[in-house]
């Protein structure tokens, strides 16, 4: 027993500094990607905050009760998706929400997406998406009371 030989401490203390920094390394990486993937989706939903902020007075809303509601855009913003919900006399929700699909596009004037069958008032609600395509918020609701 007396002839085998461990390693040197030189070459220890080397290995030991080598595994250290690959640990930092891994460690690093992780944590870079992690604090990324955080801000990119800050990112985008800022970005789609700001397109709704845009847009405000970009929709416009008319129609008949009991008939087909017009929904227009007359700005720039494409809205992906419109949802529509009823409204009663004081302003609760009927349950009623429609979808416009295909969502609204830039200066949808000449394509009006009429929704038939509302009630008295209706609220419309836009949502947009990030530049990226990788987030969407909603929009604050447009609403309406109609012609009874």
């Amino acid at each position: 027993m007396k002839d085998k030989k461990g390693i040197s401490p030189l070459i220890a203390t080397v290995l030991i500094i080598g595994f250290t920094i690959v640990l930092a390394v891994l460690v690093i990486t992780w944590i870079s990607g992690t604090v990324e993937d955080a801000t990119d989706d800050t990112d985008c939903m800022v970005e789609a905050e700001n397109k709704c902020l845009a847009s405000v007075g970009d929709i416009s809303l008319s129609g008949i009760a009991g008939s087909a509601l017009t929904i227009t855009n007359e700005g720039s913003t494409v809205f992906s998706q419109i949802h529509a919900v009823d409204l009663d006399a004081d302003g609760a929700t009927i349950g009623t929400v429609y979808e416009v699909s295909g969502g609204l596009g830039a200066y949808d004037t000449d394509n009006a997406h009429p929704i038939d069958g509302f009630a008295e008032s209706v609220r419309v609600i836009p949502t947009v998406v990030g530049d990226d395509g990788a987030c969407s918020t909603e929009c604050g609701p447009v609403e309406i009371s109609v012609v009874v």
